[in-house]
C-alpha cells in the first residue's frame, strides 16, 4: 500500500515537473519573440551635399602663397548606409549605423608658388571622402497607425580622406583624417505592413566636413 503511494506521488511529481517545464519553455520562446518583435533593418540610399565653398577655399590658397587660377570640385553625389535598431515602445528605439560618404577629388588649376603649403590648404579647405559608425536614439511622434515622424541624435566615429591634385606638378596629395562627432537626422516612416516600412530622411553630420544626406529608406522588422 505505501509502495502504491509512492508510485503515485512520484507520477504526480514528475507530471508537475515537465508541466513547470513547458511553461518555462512557452515563456522563453514567448519572450524570445516578443524581443525579436522589436527589432528592424534598414538600408539607405540617397544624394550627398558637401560643403564646398570655392570662395573661401581660394581665398586660403592665396593666404598661403599658392596663385590658383581656379578650383573644381570632383565630388560623388550618393551616399549608402545599414542600420539595425531595437525598440523599447512606440516612441523611443536605440540604433546602431554604419555609413559610407562618397568620394571626393579636388582640382587646383594654375601656378605653384609654395608646394609645401598645399598640405595645409588640403587639412583646412578640402571636402573630404570616408565612412563612419555609430549609434544614435531615434525619438518617435506617432501619426497615425502607419505615418511616424522620426528625430535622431547620436555620434558617429569617421574616417575621412581627402585628394588634392595639382596637374602642372603632376603631384597628387592624399590626407587621412579620423575623429568622433554628433549627428542628427530627421525622417518620415510609412508602415507598408508589418515585415516592411519606407521612410524619407535628412542627415547633418559635422565630420571633417560639413555634411548633409537626402535618403530613401526601405525597413524590415522582424
Amino acid at each position: 500500500m505505501a509502495l502504491t503511494r509512492l508510485n503515485k506521488s512520484v507520477t504526480k511529481l514528475r507530471s508537475l515537473s515537465i508541466k513547470a517545464a513547458c511553461v518555462l519553455a512557452t515563456t522563453a520562446i514567448c519572450s524570445t519573440a516578443s524581443a525579436a518583435d522589436n527589432m528592424y533593418v534598414n538600408f539607405g540610399l540617397g544624394g550627398l551635399n558637401v560643403d564646398t565653398d570655392e570662395g573661401r577655399l581660394l581665398k586660403l590658397i592665396g593666404d598661403a602663397g599658392v596663385n590658383v587660377t581656379d578650383v573644381s570640385f570632383d565630388t560623388s553625389s550618393t551616399t549608402f548606409f545599414l542600420r539595425g535598431g531595437y525598440e523599447f515602445n512606440d516612441y523611443l528605439a536605440l540604433e546602431a549605423l554604419y555609413q559610407d560618404y562618397s568620394s571626393t577629388r579636388t582640382l587646383l588649376v594654375g601656378q605653384v608658388i609654395d608646394p609645401d603649403a598645399l598640405p595645409a590648404i588640403l587639412a583646412n579647405g578640402i571636402p573630404g571622402s570616408g565612412d563612419a559608425y555609430g549609434a544614435s536614439a531615434r525619438f518617435t511622434l506617432p501619426l497615425n497607425k502607419v505615418w511616424f515622424i522620426d528625430a535622431r541624435v547620436g555620434a558617429m566615429s569617421w574616417n575621412s580622406e581627402k585628394v588634392l591634385s595639382f596637374p602642372s606638378l603632376d603631384r597628387e596629395i592624399v590626407q587621412e583624417n579620423s575623429g568622433t562627432d554628433p549627428v542628427y537626422g530627421l525622417g518620415m516612416r510609412f508602415f507598408i505592413n508589418h515585415s516592411f516600412e519606407i521612410a524619407a530622411e535628412y542627415q547633418y553630420a559635422d565630420f571633417d566636413t560639413k555634411t548633409e544626406s537626402y535618403s530613401v529608406v526601405l525597413g524590415y522588422r522582424f
